[in-house]
């Protein structure tokens, strides 16, 4: 179990097949790091890209001379949840958190975040972002997809997969002990579920959602063949977490 030596914010950032967004990432970085007040840092962690991602990663670390970022590799593709899991059990800070690298949420958001993590000091809280800006489509499917948690897990909770996610270390190490962590986007999911059995507040933020413009969904967005694969592949979770949980109807 990974003890915090520092107090500050570790944020993991994971990308797989990103060199078109990377160069736009570390701009959003450097303007980030000249905005914070906190300590801090930024653990990118690449899973086993093929397109060179890596490479322009670790060239706009050394370009950008900025410390507090580093590069974590993954020496094979295990998916969006291994990549995170694997940044996370190398963050040194007492405060935890992820977003994304495809530049639909903002970097600056972890600083709102942070603020609320202040404000709740010595509490259970675990803090995400709630997605403005999004179509009507789009929050439909979030909506429908809260009502089906609903059902099958009994909590409420909204949008999901909102970015960032910001969280204790002693829930890090908690749900480490256990060999449920999934490899794949259902990762948000099992944080958020895991966090309200320990009665941890779930505190929301707004946060705007903008459209990826360089590189292709990994996740649920982009076609719709990758919704349609997102959607059944979380379904699915939810129903089997619902059986190993007894709260099938």
């Amino acid at each position: 179990m990974k003890k915090s030596n520092q107090s500050g914010l570790s944020i993991i950032i994971p990308t797989f097949n990103e060199i078109e967004n990377v160069n736009a990432l570390f701009q959003k970085i450097i303007v980030f790091d000249s905005k914070v007040t906190f300590k801090y840092e930024i653990i990118i962690v690449d899973g086993n890209s093929s397109d060179g991602t890596s490479e322009l990663i670790r060239k706009n670390i050394n370009d950008s001379n900025l410390s507090t970022v580093k590069l974590v590799l993954s020496d094979r593709a295990e998916g969006y949840g291994a990549d995170i899991w694997l940044g996370l059990s190398s963050a040194i800070h007492d405060l935890l958190a992820w977003t994304h690298a495809d530049l639909q949420t903002d970097l600056l958001d972890l600083i709102k975040g942070h603020d609320i993590a202040d404000e709740n000091l010595n509490k259970k809280v675990l803090i995400k972002g709630n997605r403005k800006s999004r179509s009507i489509f789009d929050s439909m499917l979030t909506f429908g997809m809260s009502v089906f948690v609903l059902i099958k897990l009994r909590v409420w909770i909204t949008d999901i997969n909102a970015q960032p996610k910001i969280f204790c270390r002693k829930l890090f190490n908690e749900i480490s002990k256990l060999k449920t962590v999934p490899k794949d986007f259902s990762l948000d999911l099992f944080l958020l579920v895991e966090a309200m059995e320990r009665c941890y507040d779930i505190k929301t933020f707004n946060v705007y959602f903008l459209k990826r413009q360089f590189g292709t969904a990994k996740g649920g967005g982009g076609s719709i063949a990758n919704r349609i694969k997102l959607i059944k592949r979380t379904l699915s979770y939810i129903s089997n977490l619902s059986k190993k949980r007894g709260l099938d109807l």
